[in-house]
């Protein structure tokens, strides 16, 4: 078995890309990572390197947002090296006609399967009419999530999480 490189594994407009290379033939596990339907290339190149490049609409993947900034030196977190605030939450992007409530109760089935946790939050980037910022919306038949708007989510898209 080779040694496989992550070259390209992000999101980027409310698209999941992957793109790995290796010295041996991609395996199954990492055909696995992308979704059923996904067109999937895979190739050698001229030094005869393996890859695997794969682009999708999430539903259900579990993502990282990450923000770094700058901070001063007396902030009581990092003193001046700079701040990081990150949520890990499951991504589905909207389909045509797909409403958020919808993609609200799927998101947080596959946050609770995937993390063992159920959802607190839900974020869109910019409120469905009728709601305000921070209401309580059905996540499931047990559990209610506070959803909110944020300018980091991608279009169309819903997460759901916990929180930093």
């Amino acid at each position: 078995m080779g040694e496989t490189i992550i070259l390209l594994n992000d999101l980027l407009d409310g698209m999941r890309r992957l793109h790995v290379m290796s010295d041996a033939p991609i395996g199954d596990e990492w055909k696995a990572q992308v979704p059923d339907g996904t067109p999937v290339h895979v190739y050698q190149d001229e030094i005869r390197l393996n890859h695997l490049e794969a682009a999708w609409a999430p539903r259900g993947d579990l993502v990282r947002f990450e923000r770094r900034f700058d901070c001063k030196p007396d902030c009581p977190a990092c003193h001046g090296k700079g701040c990081c605030w990150h949520l890990q939450l499951t991504l589905f992007m909207l389909e045509d006609g797909e409403r958020v409530s919808q993609a609200i109760e799927a998101a947080a089935v596959e946050y609770a399967l995937r993390t063992g946790n159920d959802p607190a939050y839900a974020w869109v980037r910019s409120m469905p009419k009728g709601i305000e910022y921070g209401a309580e919306v059905k996540a499931s038949e047990t559990v209610m999530v506070n959803l909110f708007s944020a300018a980091w989510m991608p279009e169309r898209a819903v997460a759901v999480g916990r929180g930093n």
